[in-house]
């Protein structure tokens, strides 16, 4: 799945929530999706990331790489601090584990940004 494909499947799945919601794509050896599963549901502003629950769940799934998503409700796709602080702990936890972190997109009414495109993910 591209990446412009991929924004653009997060973006109609986050349409109508109120709330920070969390979602992963789960890809095989193939860069193909095995699923999608929401794995956190916050508040207006924030939600809880769970890297064990992220990690078992890819490892259960035979993942070999991982795409994660959130929404800001604010309407502004940027990443903040927190969001990059918790991505690249991620990213070093999954790798441990020969999981590749392959993306974080966070997504805004109808926009996206990819924080692998914005060099965050290093």
């Amino acid at each position: 799945m591209s990446l412009i494909k991929t924004g653009e499947h997060l973006v109609a799945r986050y349409m109508y929530e109120r709330d920070e919601v969390v979602y992963v794509l789960f890809l095989d050896s193939k860069c193909k999706v095995i699923c999608c599963k929401e794995i956190s549901r916050g508040i207006s502003n924030s939600a809880v990331v769970s890297v064990r629950k992220i990690a078992e769940l890819a490892l259960a799934r035979n993942a070999t790489s991982v795409i994660i998503s959130h929404n800001h409700t604010i309407g502004i796709a940027l990443s903040s601090m927190e969001d990059e602080i918790t991505t690249k702990r991620i990213k070093v936890a999954l790798s441990s584990m020969g999981i590749t972190l392959f993306d974080h997109i966070v997504v805004a009414d109808d926009d996206f940004i990819s924080m692998a495109d914005s060099g965050i993910l290093g």
